[in-house]
């Protein structure tokens, strides 16, 4: 079996399946976490690459892994389970909801809930996607037991220093014995792995209360994520800071205070950076004979195709050609292997 990213699952036990992979670029970083939907775009120049490790057991999901990126993530989490997350590493930024985090910190996202993230350096990362029973049934005494509400709804934790670095080492040492030769277990083993890793992250819970949004800064971040759906609903096509302007009502310094709070750069630094992304994805998908790099970079409003080619290979270090000359290849292949398969 294939992990997404590249890479491989095995079932080491009749109880859990582990799968290692390394990812290099955008559309591979975003596939990390099994049963999300997410969707990147780079902000800055560099090719995006990292490494995870994840499991799969009855009734829970972790992945735990790093970045070297800087990428504008957001989407849904999991469908169906409460997501846990938190950054176990002291290199690099990571920012959720337009907040910084520190390591240690320890954010849900409820079932079907939505993801909003900026990874920015080094970031080391652990995320658990675990039912709604298995938290009330370790809740304990503790004030979330047998309240389901605390799940349902988006939540940051920050717990005392010397409370979030036992968070982290813990989360470290799980993931360690699930990539080393006893990370294969089944029955009361794997029950007690199971809680024992929920537990690590409950304990920022139960020695911090969820801290308030601050207003301003909630506002900043709500206004970046309208703009962001409203530039995917009104693609293709180049979109102006006066067209944002204009459908928000609001002034351009407001925009920029808006984005910088947020992204940490401002608003025609993203719409590069997202016309960008839409050219990679074009081209990655396009039909080359049918398509040129030409037609991808005016489609996206670049007019100056020299300017073009040179920002594109800054930002992911290769030519927009040879991205196109990938996808022609991927397609030769699927060609071959529907002709065996006919011929067979």
């Amino acid at each position: 079996m294939t992990a997404s990213g590249g890479g491989t699952v095995r079932e080491v036990s009749e109880g859990i399946l582990i799968g290692k992979a390394a990812f290099r670029g955008v559309e591979e970083m975003v596939n990390h976490v099994q049963n999300a939907d997410l969707t990147g775009v780079q902000l800055r120049s560099g090719v995006p690459s990292g490494q995870f490790i994840y499991a799969l057991a009855d009734g829970f999901e972790f992945t735990a892994g790093h970045y070297d990126a800087d990428v504008r993530t957001r989407g849904m989490h999991h469908p169906h389970r409460v997501g846990l997350g938190v950054q176990t590493s002291r290199q690099g930024q990571l920012t959720q909801w337009g907040e910084t985090v520190l390591p240690g910190d320890v954010f849900i996202w409820p079932a079907g809930g939505e993801h909003e993230a900026r990874v920015a350096g080094d970031v080391s990362f652990a995320v658990l996607s675990v039912d709604v029973s298995m938290l009330v049934e370790l809740g304990g005494g503790d004030a979330w037991e047998g309240d389901t509400g605390v799940w349902e709804g988006r939540h940051r934790y920050r717990a005392p220093g010397p409370v979030r670095d036992r968070i982290c080492g813990s989360i470290g040492q799980f993931s360690r014995v699930l990539a080393g030769p006893d990370g294969g277990m089944s029955g009361r083993r794997l029950e007690s792995f199971q809680k024992d890793l929920v537990e690590a992250f409950l304990l920022g819970i139960a020695f911090a209360a969820s801290e308030p949004e601050a207003p301003a800064r909630y506002r900043n971040a709500k206004l970046v994520r309208a703009v962001e759906d409203w530039i995917d609903a009104v693609a293709p096509g180049p979109v102006r800071i006066s067209d944002i302007c204009g459908q928000f009502g609001v002034s351009r310094r407001s925009l920029e205070r808006a984005f910088r709070e947020t992204l940490d750069l401002g608003p025609a630094q993203y719409l590069m950076a997202k016309r960008l992304s839409a050219a990679r994805l074009a081209l990655a998908k396009a039909d080359p004979a049918a398509v040129s790099v030409t037609d991808v970079a005016i489609d996206q409003g670049f007019w100056e195709l020299g300017r073009f080619a040179v920002r594109y290979r800054e930002m992911f270090g290769e030519k927009p050609s040879e991205t196109l000359r990938r996808a022609s290849q991927h397609s030769a292949r699927l060609l071959g292997q529907q002709s065996l398969a006919h011929s067979a």
